[in-house]
């Protein structure tokens, strides 16, 4: 068995269709069906139960495919490592971050592309969840998390924490002293990003303080897209806590920006990458940028 045929294999795993994986693949159907066939017959097992309509794997096909998935990344890694050396960065860097980290991530790429004017870019936001499972399938090098991680298997580098901030529309006409005491906004319209299915979320984070003061914020709306949250606040319909970094593309004067008192909430950024896997010289400048601060 060779690459070749397990790269078929993937494709047939994911695709879930012999039809779909061969049209993936640029090739027809029938040479597809029996390289899975020989595949079958070499190894003794059936990789695939199947459907009428989809092919469902196996426990086998499933443990076949961690271990195909392996090779396969290995091997195009070590070819990639390989065409690297002595060359320029150039290609594609592919990094992720979660919403409070997009700033942060902005200002490192728009400073390595004006020294790597051949390096394009491929940026994935979402959560934290999302972003491990981009790179267990190796679809992004590095992420940039705003809080710690505990997954298996990785490298991090803890970055400087960022202490949120009260961000009031422009034309709230409040009277509030800085540093504004949570007990003085409880009762005052709020806006938080969305909670994410699993992990450390700055939602439950900003119920947990409001609770320890025995408070019951006043939330109005969850968004899951920080742009749609900076166009609320600045349209005047509530408020929110955010790290300062995440103002930067906005005008000032669309919002009023206060301090709070005792930085009850607060980023703690780390990068994250796969520790002992490949990383290309554009993913190790990128985080030569990062330690750099």
């Amino acid at each position: 068995m060779d690459i070749r045929q397990m790269r078929y294999f993937i494709a047939i795993a994911e695709e879930g269709q012999i039809t779909s994986a061969a049209r993936r693949l640029n090739m027809a159907q029938p040479p597809l069906s029996q390289a899975l066939k020989a595949m079958e017959e070499e190894l003794g097992v059936m990789l695939f139960e199947r459907g009428r309509h989809a092919l469902t794997l196996t426990y086998e096909g499933e443990v076949f495919l961690r271990k195909a998935m392996e090779v396969v990344h290995h091997f195009e890694e070590s070819i990639a490592e390989v065409k690297e050396l002595g060359r320029e960065v150039k290609g594609t860097l592919s990094v992720g971050a979660t919403v409070y980290c997009s700033q942060l991530l902005l200002d490192k790429i728009t400073a390595m592309r004006e020294q790597n004017p051949m390096l394009s870019f491929r940026i994935r936001e979402g959560y934290i969840d999302h972003l491990k499972d981009l790179m267990e399938k190796r679809k992004i090098e590095i992420a940039i998390s705003h809080s710690p991680v505990d997954w298996p298997h990785v490298s991090t580098l803890p970055l400087d924490p960022e202490p949120f901030v009260l961000v009031l529309p422009g034309q709230w006409n409040l009277q509030l002293r800085e540093p504004v005491d949570l007990a003085d906004i409880a009762d005052k319209p709020l806006i938080l990003l969305l909670r994410p299915p699993h992990g450390r979320s700055i939602y439950q984070d900003t119920l947990r303080e409001f609770q320890k003061r025995n408070l019951q914020p006043n939330i109005m709306c969850e968004c899951n897209d920080s742009v749609m949250l900076l166009s609320l606040i600045s349209a005047g319909f509530a408020m929110s806590m955010l790290p300062m970094s995440m103002l930067e593309l906005y005008p000032s004067h669309h919002f009023r920006i206060l301090r709070i008192k005792g930085n009850p909430l607060f980023s703690q950024p780390q990068a994250i990458w796969r520790k002992n896997g490949y990383l290309s010289k554009a993913a190790k400048q990128f985080l030569d940028c990062l330690s750099s601060e």
